[in-house]
């Protein structure tokens, strides 16, 4: 009977900058949803817009920004710390599309005020 076991040592490949980066990204992401959710609110309730198009469009990219938000900032967490490529590559492919897109929209093709 062997009183001690031998424990096999992993190395282990998780990037703690990249976790740093997605978990204030995470906490920036809360913050920017309460303040331009609260604007955009705003905006919809008492400004005329001039293009009825940008008043369709607001809301709904803003609501899918939202949604993706919390799926890109949960797999690029969980995928750096349980070392799964598929889940970082998810994450990445959902940085550069919907949100890119959506956050392009929100920040250069709004009515001035």
């Amino acid at each position: 009977m062997r009183l001690f076991q031998t424990i096999d040592m992993v190395e282990i490949k998780s990037s703690l900058g990249l976790q740093q980066v997605i978990f204030y990204q995470g906490m920036f992401s809360l913050l920017y949803f309460a303040i331009c959710g609260g604007c955009l609110l705003n905006k919809l309730q008492n400004y005329k817009f001039q293009n009825s198009i940008l008043f369709i469009l607001t809301l709904p990219i803003f609501s899918l920004w939202c949604c993706i938000e919390i799926v890109r900032i949960g797999l690029g967490y969980i995928g750096n710390l349980l070392e799964k490529v598929p889940m970082i590559s998810a994450f990445l492919l959902l940085t550069i599309f919907p949100q890119l897109v959506a956050i392009l929209f929100l920040t250069f093709l709004q009515d001035p005020v």
